[in-house]
């Protein structure tokens, strides 16, 4: 496994059973499937996403720093348990259904023409 990756694009990958880096920067997502698949303890920092399958991923210690995501399908994701620190994301024609982000700091989160169906924001700020 590769301790970081810059500056790469994923296009049209099925990373389901892939062996993530440690840390992603600057790096492009399009038409990927992550769908169900361990994310745990990833950084991503300037990161977009575009038209991929984050569904039911494991975001235990995920880190999103200024990650842009922009029509994706993000169901069930439990956002509440990613590294808070610097946690910046922008959401754009996306669906978040069933999806979590309690307690979380959301100041420099935007969501734009996305579905949030069952989304919980309890005590999130």
């Amino acid at each position: 496994m590769e301790n970081q990756i810059e500056e790469q694009v994923f296009n049209n990958k099925n990373l389901l059973n892939y062996s993530f880096a440690n840390s992603y920067e600057s790096c492009q997502f399009t038409n990927c499937n992550f769908s169900t698949g361990n994310l745990k303890g990833i950084l991503f920092i300037d990161c977009e996403f575009e038209e991929c399958d984050l569904s039911n991923v494991n975001l235990d210690h995920t880190s999103f720093q200024n990650c842009n995501f922009k029509a994706c399908k993000m169901m069930g994701l439990l956002f509440n348990n990613c590294e808070p620190f610097a946690f910046s994301i922008s959401v754009n024609q996306c669906i978040l259904n069933h999806s979590s982000f309690f307690g979380m700091k959301l100041n420099k989160t935007l969501f734009q023409h996305s579905k949030l169906m069952e989304v919980d924001f309890s005590s999130a700020y």
